[in-house]
Parts: C-alpha cells; structure tokens; sequence
C-alpha cells in the first residue's frame, strides 16, 4: 500500500490538498484560467493510491535488464510486421516530415511501435488524476508535476480536449508518442493543419516526433550508430560518455586508439559515443552519432536508443 505524507489519505479530493489554491491562482494570473471551472476540476479528482505505489516502486536489487532480454521484448515479430504495415500505410505523411525535419520514415515509425503499438495502447490511467496526485500528493516531486499539470491543461485547452477524458501513463505521458506536457508543449506540432497540435491523431504524431528529434540535434542523412569490436578496458570511455549526458565526444581517431576496431563499414568522420549493451556473458558495443544522441533525448537509454534503431532497420527490411 501507498504511504501518503499526512494528511493525505486514500479518497482524499484533490481540491482538499495544500497547494491547490496557490495552483489555481498561478493558473488564473500567468494563464487566464477561471478559477471555479479550475474547483470544480480538481472536486471531481482523487488522489491514486496506485499512481504514488507506481512511482515508489522499487527496483529488484539484483535483477539487471540484459539487452538481448530486453529487445527480444520490444522487438517481436508481429511488431515488425505492423509496423512495416504502418509503414506503408502511412508513407505520405511519414515521408513529409522525413522531408520537413530530416528524420527518417523508419525512425518515427518504430518510436511509435515501441511507444504505444503504433497507437494501439496509449495506457489506461486518468492524465488528469496522476498529474494532480503527483502534484500536491508526492511531495518528492511535486514542483516538477505541478509544472507538468499546469503544461497539460493549458494544452488541454489550446486542442481543445476535456482534460478529465483523457487517459495515458501513470506518470502523464500521453498520446501517440507519449509525451509529457512539457514535452507536448516545446515539441507538438499542427502536421495536419486542422488548427491544434493532436498527439492522439497519427499525422500530428509523426510530425512532433519529427520535430523533437531535429530539434534535439538530428543530422538529415547522417548515420546513427556502427557496430564495432573492442579489446581492453573500454569502462573509462563509457563513464566519460555517461558522465557527458551522453553526448559524443570522441573523434574515431580516439577511439581506434584505445581498442576499437569497426566490425564492418568504416565510421565517418565526426564525434561518437561509446554504446555497451550488456549482456549475461558478454557486451555488446557500438558507436552513436550525434542521431543516436538525438534517440536518447527521448530516453536516456542505450538500450532504448539501440532498440530504436534495430527496429528500424527490421521496419525496412519488411516493407
């Protein structure tokens, strides 16, 4: 069970939790929200017990994600078919924002494959009712969600959805590229032109992945990542890499020097990171671009970026 910092208690109203007032003034001075319609809202909500158990999950202590496991599950099969057939179905919108922000068809295709099954599952818990639990009942984080509901009702409002309705991710992600509402709000785009940014409508969708990733640096025609084989200790490369965000910061120059060898294709010219993949008894490396850096704004992750990548190039493989 959820231990709430008292007073609050499961079944409590949000409109009953400290903070709240000061929200809805925030909202009526910076935002010209109305604050009775704002009451009424948060009256209408509960804090989740099961949001706050979520998020205070903890993590088994020796378990370790071993990246065949882990794209093994991402990675199925019937995945790669749908999306080829997504794919396919789609390419004149997909090819338009490849044409718009340089990011290829494939790439938007398998975010959206591994994110919500091409919009098949985009999550069952209320936006609404996370957001405002974690806003003014997970003191941890309550800044950080305060801002994330204050971004989605004004998003709400700006594509005009009833925010009560809408449903995504325990922690608010949402829509077909489960953005946060910050997220939706630096990188949604109106693709359609139909007069709002809909991350529940495909061509809306594709076009702000576009627009995240080219934003986060995507290099139109560049690479993404090489496999390469090692000798040596390569844990200084990938805690200097780590230790940077993750961003590239060796010369491939530098990194034959320290033991790197390309497995097949010989890495251009430009700044690389170094990518372990672990595996039970053996790891796995490659090198990223500045495009692969670009995968892990989405998530910080070199299984996740990799992952990404693989699908990709399975997508194309099966159009």
């Amino acid at each position: 069970m959820a231990i709430f910092p008292l007073p609050v208690k499961a079944g409590t109203k949000v409109l009953d939790l400290p903070g709240v007032e000061d929200f809805i003034l925030h909202m009526r001075v910076e935002h010209a929200f109305v604050p009775a319609e704002l009451r009424a809202f948060f009256a209408s909500l509960e804090v989740s017990e099961r949001v706050i158990e979520l998020m205070d999950e903890p993590v088994a202590p020796n378990r370790k994600v071993y990246w065949r496991d882990y794209k093994s599950r991402l990675l199925k099969p019937r995945k790669v078919v749908a999306g080829a057939r997504f794919y396919r179905r789609h390419i004149d919108v997909l090819k338009r924002a490849e044409e718009s922000y340089g990011v290829p068809a494939q790439i938007i295709t398998a975010i959206l494959g591994i994110e919500t099954n091409y919009g098949n599952y985009l999550g069952d818990f209320s936006i609404a009712r996370s957001l405002a639990t974690l806003a003014f009942a997970y003191p941890r984080r309550a800044r950080e969600f305060q801002e994330e509901l204050a971004y989605f009702l004004i998003y709400a409002r700006q594509s005009k959805f009833d925010p009560a309705v809408l449903r995504g991710s325990y922690a608010g992600a949402f829509g077909l590229p489960q953005f946060l509402p910050s997220s939706a709000k630096r990188f949604a785009v109106d693709f359609d032109g139909d007069g709002r940014a809909n991350l529940f409508a495909v061509v809306d969708a594709v076009g702000s992945i576009g627009n995240f990733l080219n934003i986060h640096g995507w290099q139109k025609g560049d690479p993404i990542a090489y496999s390469v084989s090692t000798r040596g200790d390569m844990r200084p490369l990938i805690e200097a890499t780590r230790n940077n965000d993750y961003k590239p910061l060796f010369s491939w120059e530098e990194l034959r020097e320290a033991g790197l060898s390309a497995s097949s294709q010989t890495p251009a010219a430009g700044k690389y990171l170094l990518v372990d993949l672990e595996n039970r008894y053996d790891t796995e490396y490659r090198i990223g671009t500045q495009n692969f850096y670009a995968l892990t704004r989405y998530n910080k992750s070199f299984k996740y970026a990799s992952a990404i990548f693989d699908m990709s190039q399975l997508i194309l493989d099966n159009v």
